[in-house]
């Protein structure tokens, strides 16, 4: 069965269960949204300096992922970006060490720190 991000807030699941289960299935389960790849996005809080993982949808490409953060009111991560440009992406079971490029204040690159 492949639960799907939407299902899970349907069921007013938190963001935290949502982490929880993708990590848990290497992303099969929570990793789509609406049909699209979800990655699991970890940024530096600009308030507490603490790590916050959020679950977003992205486009890949190469070795680049696009993301955008427009319509996610209750999202903190685009404004994390801003003032923190080093980020971590999960995808499955891999994960990478990447900088944000903005291209608009909720549009970002994801590149691979090498």
């Amino acid at each position: 069965m492949n639960v799907t991000v939407e299902q899970m807030s349907d069921e007013r699941w938190s963001t935290r269960a949502v982490v929880r289960v993708y990590r848990a299935t290497g992303g099969r389960m929570c990793g789509t949204r609406n049909g699209r790849p979800v990655l699991l996005l970890t940024t530096v809080d600009r308030d507490t300096g603490a790590p916050c993982t959020m679950p977003v949808v992205f486009v890949r490409e190469a070795d680049r992922f696009l993301v955008e953060g427009a319509g996610e009111s209750d999202s903190c991560w685009p404004v994390n970006l801003l003032c923190e440009p080093s980020a971590r992406v999960e995808i499955g079971n891999e994960s990478w060490e990447v900088r944000a490029v903005p291209t608009s204040s909720s549009v970002f690159v994801l590149e691979p720190v090498s």
